[in-house]
């Protein structure tokens, strides 16, 4: 489990990481594809994955969806609009042609307001960074 979880790396921290469906669906990719590559063998990659499982479930295409869904330019340029998605008409967490171009038109719609009202730049560095008075 050190390969996906270093173990100088505390619990709590590992668990943050690991919070994010598209990271631990990719670091458990990753280490499949590493097992293979250094060919261990299928019971042993097997026995290992499912120790990680345990600790960390595979990400399901309903978090991946979500997540994608809740980046902060996506959320702010859906706005209500996201009701629109198929998933609300649908429940399939998959990202159709009209997902896209619904996203693609809201996006322009964000840019276009952003030339006109400069708060919207505000709302969105809010979005990303919470508080303004942060110290980088």
């Amino acid at each position: 489990m050190d390969a996906i979880v270093p173990l100088r790396k505390r619990q709590d921290e590992a668990d943050r990481h690991f919070a994010s469906p598209s990271y631990r669906l990719a670091m458990i990719n990753a280490a499949a594809q590493t097992f293979v590559e250094a060919g261990v063998p299928d019971d042993q990659a097997k026995e290992f994955m499912a120790k990680v499982a345990a600790v960390y479930p595979p990400a399901t295409p309903e978090e991946l969806y979500f997540e994608r869904l809740e980046d902060p330019m996506i959320s702010m340029a859906l706005g209500e609009r996201r009701k629109e998605l198929s998933y609300f008409r649908t429940g399939e967490p998959v990202w159709t042609k009209e997902d896209v171009n619904l996203v693609e038109e809201c996006m322009k719609d964000l840019l276009d307001r952003s030339k006109t009202d400069k708060t919207i730049l505000d709302r969105f560095t809010k979005m990303i960074f919470g508080d303004p008075q942060i110290n980088l």
